[in-house]
């Protein structure tokens, strides 16, 4: 599942817990087969053991990061999905210079970014950081926080991207590739 589609939180939380216990089976399997094959713990399976753990901690890092997101609202999804606009994301996970934020949705329309989320703690600092990521790309953007699901309703109908304007769809496209690379 891609980033910014619906379900991708929760997706992302299985598939990372899935791994974290195939490492753990692994690692506890090469220091039990270590111990029983060569009667000591200093072993190549034991050092192979221990080499895996940092890539499994990686993975218990991912999973934490996104334990903590918030993925959307079944009934709020409805709502989004009823209108027609190609460049609404949803469940993402913005990585920042303080913390992961999560947003429940996004809209795109040109260089306008309109995110949604009651839970985001560091408004002005995650808006610095998506303008800081996306100037790096040269796309000066204009970033809007907002926690009111029915006014997040009424700019999704109100900044739907016309299917005439080849130009706005195209911006819209780039910034959308752009912005789901800052996400995790």
């Amino acid at each position: 599942m891609e980033k910014g589609c619906a379900g991708y939180i929760k997706k992302k939380r299985s598939r990372n817990l899935a791994i974290i216990l195939a490492f753990a089976v692994v690692i506890v399997g090469l220091i039990v087969a270590g111990l029983i094959l060569f009667k000591t713990k200093n072993n190549y399976c034991t050092l192979l053991a221990v080499v895996l753990c940092l890539p499994a901690a990686k993975f218990v890092v991912n999973y934490i990061v996104v334990k903590s997101a918030k993925p959307i609202n079944k009934d709020f999804l409805e709502k989004l999905n009823s209108i027609d606009n190609a460049f609404i994301l949803y469940d993402l996970i913005i990585s920042g210079q303080n913390k992961p934020e999560s947003v429940e949705a996004a809209i795109i329309n040109g260089n306008n970014i309109y995110l949604y989320s009651k839970k985001i703690n560091t408004k002005d600092s995650i808006i610095t950081d998506i303008n800081k990521f996306l100037k790096n790309v040269k796309i000066n953007a204009s970033i809007n926080v907002v926690s009111d699901n029915l006014k997040f309703i009424e700019i999704a109908k109100n900044k739907s991207v016309d299917k005439n304007d080849i130009a706005l769809i195209k911006k819209s496209e780039y910034v959308k590739k752009e912005f789901l690379n800052m996400c995790i």
